[in-house]
C-alpha cells in the first residue's frame, strides 16, 4: 500500500509538470494512468483483505471441528461408562421381574423366589437411568447455531453429518418423554432405599415388595421400562457409528487442510 501510495505521488508530480509545459494530451493520459493504477491497488486490497478473512473463517472452522471431535469422544466414553457398563445388568433384572411378574401361581407367596432380598435388588438395578438419559453434551453445536457460525463450514457433508449427528441426540432426548417408565418411582414405593445400605431391607417390605411386584400395574411398568432399555440400547449403538463417522470425515479434512 505504500508502494501504491509513492506511485500516485510520482504520477502526480508528473502530470502538474506536464499541466504546466501545457502538455495537455501527456497530461490526460497520465491522469488515466493514475486512476488505473489507483483501481488497481483497490482490487488487490480486496483481495488481500478476502483472503485473510478466509485464512481466519478456515482457523475458526478448524478450531470448531476440533471441539466436535472432543465433544463426540466425550459423549461417547459417557455413555459407555453411564449406560453400557449397566445396560446388561438393567436388561436381565428387567428380564427377571416381567418373568415373576407374568408368572399366576402364588400370587401371594414370595417364598417362590428363593433369595427375596436378593431378587428385589437385582430388580431395581433395573432402574438405572429410569427417569430418562440425557444422551450427550451439544455445546459446541448449540454454539454454532446460535452465532451463525455454521455457515462458515466450507465441506457441505461434513455439515450435513454435524447437523444430522446432533439432530438424532436432541430428538431422541423429547423421545425418552414418550417412553419414560414409572419404574423407579414403582420399585423405591415398595421398599424404603438407602445406597449406603442397599440390604437393610425388612421381612414385611421384602413380602409386600414381592406382592407388588405381581400386579397389573407392574407388569405394564416393566414392559414400558424393558422397550425403553431396548430402543435406548439401539439408539447408542446407532449414534456411536455415527460419531465414528462423523470424526472420521472431520480428521480427514484437517489431515487433507
Amino acid at each position: 500500500m505504500m508502494k501504491l501510495k509513492a506511485m500516485i505521488k510520482f504520477f502526480r508530480k508528473i502530470r502538474q509538470n506536464l499541466l504546466n509545459e501545457g502538455k495537455t494530451t501527456r497530461y490526460f493520459k497520465y491522469a488515466v494512468g493514475e486512476i488505473v493504477l489507483v483501481v488497481i491497488g483497490i482490487l488487490i486490497a480486496l483481495q488481500i483483505n478476502d483472503w485473510n478473512q478466509h485464512r481466519l473463517d478456515r482457523k475458526t472452522e478448524n478450531k470448531y471441528l476440533q471441539s466436535i471431535i472432543s465433544e463426540i469422544q466425550s459423549n461417547i466414553q459417557i455413555n459407555e461408562k453411564l449406560v453400557w457398563s449397566r445396560m446388561g445388568k438393567k436388561i436381565t433384572g428387567l428380564k427377571l421381574a416381567k418373568a415373576y411378574a407374568e408368572n399366576p401361581e402364588n400370587p401371594e407367596n414370595p417364598e417362590e423366589v428363593e433369595n427375596p432380598l436378593e431378587f428385589i435388588n437385582a430388580v431395581a438395578y433395573a432402574g438405572v437411568f429410569s427417569g430418562g438419559y440425557d444422551m450427550g453434551d451439544t455445546y459446541v453445536y448449540d454454539e454454532l447455531v446460535s452465532t451463525g457460525n455454521m455457515k462458515m463450514f466450507s465441506d457441505d457433508k461434513i455439515k450435513s453429518a454435524i447437523k444430522n449427528y446432533y439432530a438424532t441426540l436432541v430428538a431422541q432426548k423429547e423421545r425418552v418423554k414418550v417412553h419414560a417408565s414409572n419404574f423407579l418411582n414403582f420399585i423405591n414405593s415398595t421398599r424404603p432405599y438407602d445406597k449406603d445400605h442397599p440390604n437393610e431391607i425388612s421381612e414385611y417390605d421384602q413380602a409386600e415388595a414381592m406382592k407388588a411386584f405381581k400386579t397389573a400395574e407392574f407388569r405394564k411398568t416393566v414392559d414400558t421400562e424393558l422397550t425403553y432399555a431396548y430402543i435406548l440400547k439401539d439408539f447408542l449403538t446407532k449414534q456411536k457409528k455415527r460419531g465414528k463417522e462423523l470424526i472420521e470425515l472431520i480428521d480427514a479434512k484437517l489431515n487433507h487442510d
